[in-house]
């Protein structure tokens, strides 16, 4: 039996470790760009349709250019509650405001009949629901 003296012996584990510490970085590196290549990116929210409770209030003190829609009831109002016809609007940006309880399917059929190009749509609140449900 021939027996390994000190310097072979030291050899060959020092290339173990090189070779062992080269396919860890590898496997490391691997690791990470199959970890941000799976990483999906943000999507930006669709500009035509957005929906924020609170729009209508904010809007209204700042003095936005635009023209209020009211949809309630399958009927079109003015910020005043007078009927409006939707089709004879021909303002470049147009805010839409439904019934929070609108399915999905009628809001985007009251989205459609509007001509603007820019419709931004929001949730009326507690107060002007009590009004639209009072006229006649």
């Amino acid at each position: 039996m021939r027996e390994y003296t000190s310097h072979e012996h030291t050899s060959n584990h020092a290339m173990t470790e090189i070779a062992l510490a080269l396919s860890m970085a590898f496997f490391c590196l691997m690791v990470l760009s199959l970890v941000a290549a799976g990483v999906p990116e943000a999507r930006p929210t669709p500009s035509l349709i957005q929906l924020n409770q609170n729009r209508l209030q904010q809007v209204e003190t700042q003095g936005a250019n635009g023209t209020w829609v009211i949809y309630f009831e399958e009927r079109y109002f003015d910020v005043s509650l007078q009927p409006l016809d939707p089709g004879s609007l021909n303002q470049d940006s147009v805010y839409l405001a439904v019934d929070p309880k609108l399915g999905l399917q009628q809001l985007l059929s009251a989205q459609s009949r509007i001509s603007s190009p820019d419709v931004s749509i929001t949730l009326l609140d507690e107060a002007w629901i009590s009004r639209l449900e009072e006229l006649p």
